[in-house]
């Protein structure tokens, strides 16, 4: 796979409810990571059958390393006294992260005229 190929062959990511992000800021983001992880793995890949690596193995190994990525967030245990804050389609700066309000990664960040720009 080329890399134009990688680029054009994003996929769409999802928030934990299953609805398409929307925040530009946060695409790009995971974009980025997507393509440098892909880069990284490739050459791997590369690096492990030049050196006499079984390919099924080097494979297998790496399966191996995702599935032991830990989530450092976690959901808590809902708290029904604190309400959600309602996110619509465009970004306000602030998200609602596993419970807790935290600034998005773009926060802070202007739109370009006539948008909104994040809260201070």
């Amino acid at each position: 796979m080329s890399k134009s190929d990688i680029i054009t062959d994003m996929p769409t990511w999802h928030n934990p409810d299953g609805a398409p992000l929307s925040c530009v800021e946060k695409i790009k983001v995971l974009n980025e990571n997507f393509v440098e992880l892909r880069e990284m793995m490739q050459d791997a890949l590369e690096d492990a059958l030049l050196m006499g690596c079984d390919e099924e193995q080097f494979r297998a190994v790496m399966r191996e390393v995702v599935a032991e990525l830990e989530n450092p967030y976690r959901p808590a245990e809902k708290n029904p006294d604190e309400g959600e804050i309602p996110v619509g389609d465009g970004c306000d700066g602030w998200q609602l992260c596993y419970g807790r309000t935290t600034r998005c990664l773009c926060a802070g960040l202007s739109q370009g005229p006539g948008r909104r720009t994040a809260r201070a």
